[in-house]
């Protein structure tokens, strides 16, 4: 029965720990993986426009890319409609 013990309490440890690392690191995580997102957007938006006639420098790029920002918006929300049994 010790060992059973031992065992729980080990794992209870292990289970701490893991909770005060995913505290502590979570919102760095986040935050990273929200920022490389964005700048993979950027880049797509870049892209895409640049294949359209819409390179980087010129005026109608910033409206090229609210477009885009838009198609994935109505993206996101067709998913999300989805997930929540709506659509």
């Amino acid at each position: 029965m010790r060992t059973g013990h031992i065992l729980v309490t080990v794992l209870c440890a292990l289970w701490v720990v893991a909770v005060i690392w995913a505290i502590a690191n979570g919102p760095h995580l986040l935050a990273a993986r929200e920022q490389q997102a964005a700048i993979e957007m950027e880049q797509e938006n870049q892209n895409v426009c640049e294949r359209l006639g819409v390179p980087l420098s010129s005026e109608g790029f910033a409206a090229c890319a609210a477009e885009l920002k838009g198609v994935r918006q109505n993206h996101e929300d067709r998913l999300s409609g989805h997930a929540m049994g709506l659509i």
